[in-house]
């Protein structure tokens, strides 16, 4: 595993045990970019379905208004059309 992959998996731990799902939430979204950007789409997913619900909980909007098409993105890429065109 890379450093900065160690390091974002520390602090979404440090995030978690605080019980800060914002942090949490930011955290989840920027692994999920790693994943994305290193073609691990399923797992980009999981880390952006993740995140979205962070944000909806929190009622973060600008981050749900970033993680909705990021997700529907990935959602392409996988092939998974008709759910995409819900997040995008």
């Amino acid at each position: 595993m890379l450093e900065h992959r160690m390091i974002m998996e520390e602090a979404l731990q440090i995030y978690r045990n605080l019980g800060d799902h914002k942090g949490a939430g930011n955290v989840v979204w920027v692994i999920g970019n790693w994943y994305h950007f290193h073609l691990e789409g399923e797992t980009a997913i999981a880390n952006f379905r993740e995140a979205l619900e962070l944000f909806q909980a929190t009622d973060d909007k600008t981050m749900i208004a970033w993680s909705q098409p990021r997700l529907g993105t990935a959602l392409l890429r996988a092939r998974q059309v008709k759910e995409a065109a819900e997040h995008i």
